[in-house]
C-alpha cells in the first residue's frame, strides 16, 4: 500500500515538473529559467522552424518597414 502512494506521488511530481518546464516553458519558474531554457533549446527550435535569415528579411522585416512610414510613432 505504501508503494502505491509513493508511486502516485512520484508520478504526480513528474507531471508537475513536466508541466512547469516543458508545457509552460518555465514561465512560472522565473526569468532565469526561461532564459536558460531558451539558451538550451534555441538551436533546436531554429532547426524545427527552419530559420533562414533571408526569409525573415523578405517575409517579416520588409512588410513591417513598408507599413511603418505611415505611422507617426510606432
Amino acid at each position: 500500500m505504501t508503494w502505491i502512494v509513493a508511486l502516485g506521488a512520484a508520478v504526480g511530481l513528474a507531471l508537475v515538473v513536466w508541466w512547469l518546464v516543458f508545457k509552460t516553458e518555465g514561465v512560472y519558474l522565473g526569468r532565469g529559467v526561461v532564459i536558460w531554457l531558451y539558451d538550451v533549446y534555441a538551436r533546436r527550435y531554429d532547426n524545427i522552424k527552419q530559420f533562414r535569415p533571408i526569409n525573415e528579411d523578405i517575409y517579416l522585416a520588409r512588410p513591417i518597414l513598408q507599413a511603418i512610414p505611415h505611422v507617426r510613432a510606432p
